[in-house]
């Protein structure tokens, strides 16, 4: 097959293309990369409510001039690590202004993360992987802020609190 008939085969071929929750997923799965924890490695990004616009890059690590290295390793919940969403929020300018805005991380919140979400007016919370509690994200839905699971490639499940015996029940509808 000569070069231009390839080429042209390309052409109209549909490819696995993510949605952009998946990708900005994807940006925080790459972002997790630059922990330096030896137990969890987390990644969050946000963005604007459009999926335009990234306003913010966190990963879990220890603060700006100390060691790259955690305080306590083989404690959970005590490595000294700063967390990825607090640092995404950080570093997002007027991240308590107006406007609404959505953060992924690849996993869901503990509960010092989530107070920070709630005071920064994050309407959205989308993660990949369960954290070891779930007072986060039960505390999230307490308050309105919409969280979503995704388990798998463009898989995205709402959840909502209350109705089932485990506290925590699936929403099929619209993310938007």
């Amino acid at each position: 097959m000569s070069d231009a008939t390839e080429g042209d085969a390309l052409v109209g071929a549909s490819l696995p293309r993510p949605t952009k929750w998946e990708m900005w997923l994807q940006v925080a799965e790459v972002v997790a990369k630059r922990s330096t924890c030896l137990r969890n490695q987390v990644g969050a990004v946000i963005t604007d409510w459009s999926l335009l616009q990234v306003l913010g890059l966190g990963y879990n690590g220890n603060a700006r001039g100390l060691p790259n290295t955690c305080d306590h390793p083989e404690a959970p919940g005590m490595c000294g690590c700063l967390h990825a969403e607090l640092n995404a929020l950080l570093k997002a300018p007027g991240i308590g202004g107006g406007g609404r805005k959505i953060l992924f991380s690849t996993h869901g919140p503990c509960l010092t993360c989530t107070k920070a979400i709630l005071n920064s007016q994050i309407q959205l919370v989308i993660y990949r992987a369960a954290y070891r509690e779930t007072i986060g994200v039960r505390t999230l839905l307490e308050q309105g802020i919409r969280v979503v699971h995704s388990r798998a490639f463009n898989t995205f499940d709402e959840i909502t609190w209350g109705g089932t015996p485990s506290g925590y029940g699936l929403l099929s509808k619209p993310l938007l």
